[in-house]
């Protein structure tokens, strides 16, 4: 997966923006949002727990210590993003390729489960 950094966050693949993003993006918040919002949400926002399918892409949102994090599956690969370890310990990661972290404490924790697969850390990547 393709990571690109941009003024407003961070791009993956091109289609999927961590923060603020464009409303033909697939855009992925940090936190959850306080209100639940009905109708139709023009700009692809993912902001609370669900599955989503966006623009051909298959999107698992996974709250955990009051942040989200992404299970993100297109044609090629299944992506976890992750922002805060104790996502490990509320969903099962079977069958990920890529593991994309926010902050490089989190990697050491994914590497103790002792499986194959490439780790990504973001924020750290500048």
């Amino acid at each position: 997966m393709k990571i690109q950094q941009k003024a407003t966050g961070r791009l993956f693949d091109g289609i999927m923006y961590l923060w603020e993003g464009d409303e033909w993006k697939i855009n992925l918040r940090t936190t959850k949002w306080s209100r639940v919002r009905y109708g139709k949400n023009t700009l692809n926002e993912i902001d609370f727990p669900w599955e989503y399918d966006i623009a051909g892409t298959s999107v698992k949102c996974i709250e955990a210590d009051e942040t989200l994090n992404y299970v993100i599956t297109t044609d090629t690969e299944k992506v976890v993003l992750i922002q805060n370890s104790a996502a490990l310990e509320v969903a099962n990661y079977d069958w990920i390729d890529t593991w994309i972290c926010l902050d490089g404490s989190i990697k050491k924790e994914i590497e103790s489960l002792e499986l194959e697969w490439e780790i990504v850390i973001v924020w750290e990547e500048e």
